[in-house]
């Protein structure tokens, strides 16, 4: 499309690999698994955040808006950004615990660059 200088996107020649850790299939299909678990729980949270935000909005546009109701609701959506948080850290400590040390050296060494 416009602006793709040569249409295959970034890394496509300059030694991008799919599985730049080694993955093993079993190592991968337990990481699809954590990742897809994880996703799972954090939509459905996603979605009562929605929910949330809708009686704010509602609560807000009242005649007379309950500002201790807004504020709960506001709690609710914290509480449930917190879960989403506290998922995805556990989500990453369970797929640290699948890759062998050197995994965890390259993997390291790739976020810092």
């Amino acid at each position: 499309g416009p602006g793709m200088v040569g249409g295959y996107g970034p890394g496509a020649r300059s030694g991008y690999s799919k599985n730049p850790l080694g993955l093993t299939e079993d190592q991968q299909a337990k990481i699809n698994t954590i990742q897809n678990q994880t996703r799972k729980s954090n939509w459905t949270l996603m979605g009562e955040i929605q929910d949330q935000q809708a009686k704010i909005a509602d609560l807000s546009e009242a005649p007379t808006p309950d500002s201790a109701a807004i504020e709960e609701a506001q709690r609710g959506i914290f509480k449930l950004q917190q879960q989403m948080y506290q998922n995805s850290a556990e989500a990453h400590k369970k797929m640290d615990a699948v890759l062998t040390k050197e995994q965890k050296e390259k993997f390291r060494s790739f976020w810092q660059r």
